[in-house]
């Protein structure tokens, strides 16, 4: 099993690239363009105009229905919004752009099955807090405990 960063580099880059067919398929029906229903050969050039002018984007229909009805209506800690901790929650959540990132994390979520939110202290000392996709990211979960990530990797590459 990989430990070092030089051993978990190439297998979590590998699980990317096994993962990619997967993922641009579940983009394509999110986006449209999911792939036509065969014809028979001498219908088949009339059955994709017919069906490219007829085709609803179901998939993005059923998605935004419900992504659109989960949003945020306040931080609040030990049920106070007004406490200093709150207070400093709230800034992090503006500061990050976190109704965005939020609705970026969770549309990737219910497209691919999975997202991932990746937290950091930024070189001025704030929070950052961003979003990935399976497409730019790839993790390594302790079996015993999957909520604890043992490696990660994020890359950023041309989607065809």
């Amino acid at each position: 099993m990989a430990e070092t960063p030089t051993e978990w580099l190439p297998e979590l880059a590998q699980r990317i690239d096994d993962n990619r067919n997967r993922v641009q398929l579940l983009r394509s029906y999110r986006n449209g363009n999911a792939p036509l229903p065969e014809a028979g050969r001498n219908t088949r050039e009339s059955w994709k105009r017919f069906q490219k002018e007829a085709r609803t984007n179901w998939g993005q229909l059923i998605l935004e229905a419900v992504t659109d009805r989960i949003v945020k209506k306040g931080i609040l800690v030990n049920g106070d919004a007004q406490s200093e901790v709150a207070l400093r929650a709230q800034r992090i959540w503006r500061d990050n752009r976190m109704d965005l990132v939020f609705q970026t994390w969770l549309r990737d979520g219910l497209t691919f099955s999975q997202s991932f939110f990746t937290c950091w202290v930024g070189d001025d000392g704030r929070a950052v807090i961003t979003s990935d996709s399976p497409e730019t990211m790839a993790i390594a979960a302790d079996p015993l405990q999957p909520w604890r990530v043992r490696a990660a990797l994020r890359c950023w590459r041309g989607i065809n």
